[in-house]
């Protein structure tokens, strides 16, 4: 992944009315869907349950705008893409550790926003 993966609150703050506690709320169901359905798609794959993972990556693209991060956009939307057209092509396996590793890297951050909106409650 060559662009920059930093997480961008614009769609998440207008969504919660740029209300402290109602953006706090999004904050920790993005904070939970980023550390969990990565794995899950992981698993998936490892099981080679095509469907499942393609149902995974489709649902996960409803959450992925509150991040604002469009290589972790644009790295869900292919490999939903790819399991419709071509499920046995060689780019999965990488779409998904560009995925993993973008997650992870947004997690650190929306965790960081996380205890900052914490501490000053």
């Amino acid at each position: 992944m060559k662009k920059e993966v930093q997480l961008n609150t614009s769609y998440l703050d207008q969504m919660s009315g740029h209300d402290p506690a109602t953006r706090l709320e999004l904050l920790l169901l993005l904070a939970e869907e980023l550390r969990t359905r990565p794995p899950s798609m992981r698993q998936c794959w490892e099981k080679q349950d095509l469907p499942a993972l393609r149902r995974l990556s489709h649902h996960y693209k409803s959450t992925l705008p509150f991040t604002g991060c469009g290589p972790l956009i644009d790295a869900n939307r292919k490999l939903e893409e790819r399991l419709k057209e071509s499920p046995q092509s060689l780019e999965i396996p990488l779409l998904l550790l560009q995925i993993e590793k973008a997650s992870a890297a947004i997690l650190l951050q929306v965790e960081a926003l996380i205890r900052q909106a914490s501490s000053t409650r």
